[in-house]
């Protein structure tokens, strides 16, 4: 089920595994695609077979013309301890400030809960906060590890993928060469990561550091943060 759920995301289609039990003894699993922007990519890019594809297009038109629901993309839980902090800094009241970005203060427990997009983006808006509105409208997909179970040294092995060098593992994306059998390595450099008041703000360095096959150079580029991607500079 976990490989369906991976495979569902190189279409952009992000789903929720859920086990559910059948009997006494028997233990089942449902994938579970949440929300109609997801639902509508689903049913577009995979559709479905047999009698059940009757009801496809049926299912198309009432997304295309509803709104979006019930989503599992959320922003981290830890959100809160930012805004605590930005409060703390404003010297502003916890209560009133925390009722007045509508999340019903009651002490500890606001911060507990996970936040979704819509409501972090109305306190970053409350707040003219520029990090937490990059977090709340970026199409970067959160989500929580659940267990890291230490296993100990173990024999391993480098696998070599050609062209890309890159593959999945485990749901993970890894890389399976090590900079001295590497034939490029570039190193990305922000400024203004490091100095929040730095004139480059929105600017990213490209720093080819090795090249077999050809020059090093610094290339500078522009990152737009609520897309999470880097794009060339404007003209002049």
């Amino acid at each position: 089920m976990d490989d369906a759920a991976r495979l569902l995301l190189r279409f952009n289609v992000m789903t929720r595994v859920r086990t559910v039990r059948k009997g006494r003894h028997r233990v089942g699993y449902r994938l579970l695609v949440h929300g109609a922007d997801n639902q509508q990519r689903f049913l577009e890019e995979i559709g479905a077979r047999g009698t059940r594809a009757t009801g496809v297009e049926r299912c198309l038109a009432e997304l295309r013309g509803g709104q979006g629901g019930t989503h599992p993309d959320t922003a981290p839980v830890q959100m809160w301890e930012h805004v605590r902090h930005t409060l703390t800094e404003r010297d502003t009241a916890h209560g009133g400030s925390a009722a007045t970005v509508e999340t019903r203060s009651r002490g500890s427990a606001v911060r507990e809960r996970v936040p979704g997009r819509a409501g972090l983006g109305r306190v970053a808006e409350l707040l003219d906060d520029a990090d937490m509105d990059m977090l709340a409208t970026n199409d970067v997909f959160w989500d929580e590890i659940a267990e890291i179970e230490p296993l100990g040294v173990q024999e391993v092995f480098d696998a070599t993928v050609l062209e890309s060098h890159n593959f999945v593992a485990n749901g993970i994306s890894v890389h399976n060469s090590i900079e001295q059998d590497a034939d490029m390595v570039i190193l990305l450099y922000r400024e203004d990561v490091h100095e929040k008041e730095s004139p480059r703000a929105g600017e990213a360095d490209l720093i080819v550091a090795k090249h077999r096959n050809g020059p090093t150079a610094t290339v500078t580029v522009a990152f737009q943060g609520h897309y999470s991607r880097f794009v060339d500079m404007a003209p002049g």
